[in-house]
């Protein structure tokens, strides 16, 4: 439904007042909304005052700077010249700007359909224009596909036009004016209202509630609770049985003495356990190494080479090579020879070939 009167007066709906204003549907229920309009609200829609909308075209000095033709003179054209439509071949092409404020479309979408060849388009230097009739009728083929798809998804044929009785007359609660509304009896699946609300037939709620019982009550009367007879045990009415005493074998170890501690501790089992005590030995049995009499040979050894030592840097005594030379004799030599022959032990000896 596109036009609409009440009350005597002719409602358009915010799509038609967009081609009638070239403002954008979006643009035309901003105006709505912030009461610039005179509008009213049906089904969930919009539907603006025609008049109106021409009133408020006319004091708007934008729009009339927008829709201001250029003047000729001399046989040019001056003044002020619109920059986002021309004429070429007898089509109309605008912007993609005033594209998308013709359709709604973003302005991105409808250079991307001039792009791809979906309408018709012609680039001029680095910008797009494309033709205002193929971008309407290619709206209009969008708007059916929709309704058709909406139809499907309500559960309406899309084939036949959908027949819908409404009484003749409408009566107004609050309102002494005889309210005129015109009536379409084929109604197109694009024309229907989806906003359809739930109404339940009973107070019952959809999904039952599940109820939890959470007692919060600490207190108790008398009768809830049951007494249970209770009675007292004296001390002289219980017999307590002690378990046999284990007898424990003897450890008997040879790092230990021969003496035991005779205090006696009574175990949790009740038995006697006797624990022998841990002496240390002697220290003369623990000792073991070399015996004492090699201590007594180092001693005058160590003090000989000291002696020898401080002799030898001193001078006053002679070292022991020097020693040896002057206590050899000739007859030690010559025993020595008698035993071994020219070569003693010790001697190096070179040979040389003549």
């Amino acid at each position: 439904m596109s036009d609409v009167i009440v009350g005597g007066e002719k409602l358009v709906s915010t799509s038609r007042a967009a081609e009638l204003s070239g403002y954008s549907k979006d643009y035309v229920g901003q105006l709505c909304r912030g009461g610039k309009l005179e509008c009213r609200r049906i089904s969930g829609h919009w539907y603006v005052d025609e008049a109106s909308l021409q009133q408020y075209k006319q004091g708007d000095p934008q729009a009339q700077k927008e829709t201001e033709r250029a003047k000729t003179a001399f046989g040019m054209k001056v003044g002020n010249v619109r920059d986002d439509t021309f004429t070429y071949d007898g089509v109309e092409y605008v912007a993609t700007s005033r594209g998308a404020e013709l359709t709604g479309y973003a302005q991105d979408y409808v250079g991307q359909l001039a792009r791809n060849g979906e309408i018709k388009a012609r680039k001029v230097g680095r910008r797009w224009f494309v033709g205002k009739e193929s971008l309407v009728e290619h709206k209009k083929h969008n708007d059916g596909l929709l309704a058709s798809v909406q139809a499907k998804a309500s559960g309406l044929s899309s084939s036949a036009p959908i027949k819908v009785e409404q009484p003749e007359e409408v009566e107004v609660e609050g309102h002494d004016e005889e309210v005129e509304i015109e009536i379409h009896k084929n109604v197109e699946p694009g024309d229907i209202n989806f906003n359809v609300r739930y109404i339940p037939e009973t107070d019952r709620p959809l999904v039952p509630k599940l109820q939890t019982r959470i007692s919060a009550n600490n207190e108790y009367a008398p009768g809830d609770i049951d007494a249970v007879p209770t009675g007292h045990v004296t001390v002289s009415d219980l017999q307590l049985s002690r378990p046999p005493t284990a007898e424990v074998s003897k450890i008997v170890d040879t790092r230990y003495t021969n003496k035991e501690d005779t205090s006696s501790r009574q175990g949790t089992m009740g038995t006697d356990i006797r624990k022998p005590v841990n002496t240390f030995l002697p220290a003369t049995e623990k000792k073991r190494g070399y015996p004492f009499w090699w201590l007594a040979l180092a001693v005058p050894l160590l003090l000989g080479a000291v002696l020898l030592s401080v002799g030898y840097f001193l001078g006053g005594i002679p070292t022991f090579y020097s020693a040896v030379e002057d206590a050899s004799s000739t007859a030690l030599i010559q025993s020595l020879n008698d035993s071994y022959g020219d070569f003693l032990p010790g001697f190096e000896v070179e040979y040389t070939a003549k």
